[in-house]
């Protein structure tokens, strides 16, 4: 409707992963560029991390835009379904049969499949939408990262989801994974400037004009509805656009933002409506100080009043500070002649570290520092309890 309504070449926001979901800015085209080349590479892997609706698909696919014919993506989205699908899905996405579900086929399809594309001078990434990373799905991915180690098997590896995916990738577990990853990227929400431009550069690209088309206020009070969330900005722009069109507005007003914020239960940041700000208000003001003549009033005691407590008698002169330590020492020995002779009470041996984690302790486990994340803390996830595992990835 708001198409012929504003005369435009096509809808400027979608809701798909599309590449133009983001800004192009310097740090989104160096981080594609560097997304791109473990795209380009051998068994290389990359971590790309943000909320929901922020772009981290839309990156992806910006990134698999700059490598070009020489790079295929095999998408899998393991956040629904069952781990063991992830070999499956790779499969499927680059255009070949699934196994039988026992997981030895669906590797060794997917090790043909993948010498394949690079034989024929394509690399192949694994583009893999994990979300919360449990014991199954950390066992899938290590062993697509065993995968990508094979000298013959050209197989890269992008992970996508929530920022503590970092931290999962920290336990000393993981530390086949993590070795591999070259790049690292946390996407962040637009700022109010990013989504202004945001807004213009979606209606320029299919022959509109932002300047005539909205108020000025308009892109501002966007961002205070969704602070800055790509999806979201799609999403009220777009119905904006349709209410403009109701009206038969010429343009994206305020009014129909908030009309279209309402019918979809959004808020501003903070909670509270939009509105005039709230004038400062003035501070209390002070006592008036007395007249020169006036004499200020006179505190009336109370007879039945409880008599005020006596100050409490000074203690003995504290000896005089030392110029050094051990006169120091000497002198607080001496003062204090009890707290001297408690101190040579034996005092109790300080507790051990005990790891508070499950399964250490077992013969054949190693010992291992829970506080070492170090790439070579080296540990492997088969050497370790499998209740550790469920400790370590389990969803909480």
């Amino acid at each position: 409707m708001y198409i012929k309504h504003f005369r435009l070449n096509g809808r400027p926001y979608t809701q798909g992963p599309d590449p133009q979901f983001c800004v192009p800015n310097q740090t989104v085209d160096t981080t594609a560029t560097r997304l791109a080349e473990v795209m380009a590479g051998r068994g290389a892997a990359a971590v790309v991390s943000g909320g929901p609706g922020v772009g981290k698909t839309a990156l992806v696919n910006h990134a698999a835009a700059i490598a070009g014919d020489d790079a295929t993506i095999a998408w899998a989205d393991i956040r629904q379904l069952e781990p063991e699908t992830l070999l499956d899905q790779l499969l499927l996405g680059l255009g070949m049969d699934a196994g039988d579900g026992s997981g030895a086929l669906s590797a060794h399809r997917l090790r043909v499949a993948v010498s394949e594309q690079n034989r024929a001078g394509r690399s192949v990434t694994a583009a893999i939408d994990v979300g919360t990373v449990t014991a199954e799905r950390a066992k899938r991915l290590l062993r697509l990262a065993h995968l990508i180690g094979n000298s013959s098997v050209g197989l890269n590896v992008v992970l996508m989801g929530p920022h503590t995916l970092h931290k999962v990738l920290d336990v000393p577990g993981m530390i086949h994974l993590r070795q591999r990853v070259a790049v690292r990227y946390r996407v962040r929400p637009l700022s109010e400037d990013e989504t202004r431009n945001y807004i213009g550069e979606g209606l320029s690209r299919v022959g509109g004009d932002p300047g005539g088309m909205l108020d000025d206020e308009v892109p501002g009070l966007v961002y205070r509805y969704v602070a800055g969330v790509p999806r979201l900005i799609n999403t009220m722009m777009d119905m904006a656009l349709t209410e403009a069109a109701l009206r038969q507005s010429p343009r994206v007003t305020a009014d129909a933002v908030g009309q279209v914020a309402q019918g979809l239960g959004w808020r501003t940041l903070g909670g509270k409506a939009p509105g005039p700000r709230p004038k400062a208000t003035q501070p209390p003001a002070k006592p008036a100080a007395p007249k020169q003549n006036e004499v200020p009033p006179k505190f009336v005691l109370d007879e039945n009043a409880a008599p005020a407590p006596k100050a409490p008698e000074p203690k003995e002169r504290a000896p005089e500070l030392t110029t050094t330590v051990d006169g120091a020492l000497a002198a607080a020995a001496a003062a204090q002649p009890e707290a001297a002779a408690e101190s040579q009470e034996p005092q109790a041996e300080p507790a051990k570290f005990e790891s508070p984690i499950p399964g250490m302790g077992l013969p054949g486990v190693p010992d291992m520092d829970p506080e070492d994340t170090s790439a070579t803390g080296m540990l492997r996830l088969e050497d370790l309890d499998e209740r550790f595992a469920e400790h370590v990835f389990s969803e909480e």
